[in-house]
């Protein structure tokens, strides 16, 4: 991730991480130290590095991680909405076809998590 995404990140969950502090030997855990301990555990990234890493106990780490998944799930900012509309499906279909090797995404409008589902439909004419 790049610096000026991670900040971008940051900044969408910052009211629902708040800053507070967990003890005095610790001080105040930062939105951008959450959201490393965050970043780093969800992607295999084992705990006992990560919160010896950040300078915070087991059970801040867990919460802290708990308390930047939720501000993720919450942020409107990070929401994402299918297309409805015809034209929505359109667009976001072009869109797929342009990014794929030799158009293979042709009829795509979404990828959630990256995980592509073949889904067979049939036409409401």
């Amino acid at each position: 991730m790049h610096y000026s995404s991670f900040i971008k990140l940051c900044s969408f969950i910052e009211n629902n991480v708040k800053k507070i502090y967990s003890d005095p030997s610790v001080g105040v855990i930062t939105t951008e130290i959450a959201l490393h301990c965050c970043l780093r555990w969800l992607a295999g990234g084992s705990y006992h590095d990560i919160y010896l890493l950040a300078g915070i106990s087991r059970a801040t780490f867990y919460v802290y991680c708990h308390r930047v998944i939720r501000a993720i799930n919450k942020s409107p900012s990070l929401s994402y909405n299918l297309p409805t509309t015809p034209q929505e499906i359109e667009v976001a279909s072009e869109g797929f076809k342009s990014i794929s090797s030799h158009d293979v995404m042709e009829g795509c409008v979404a990828a959630i998590d990256g995980i592509i589902f073949q889904v067979i439909t049939t036409r409401m004419d």
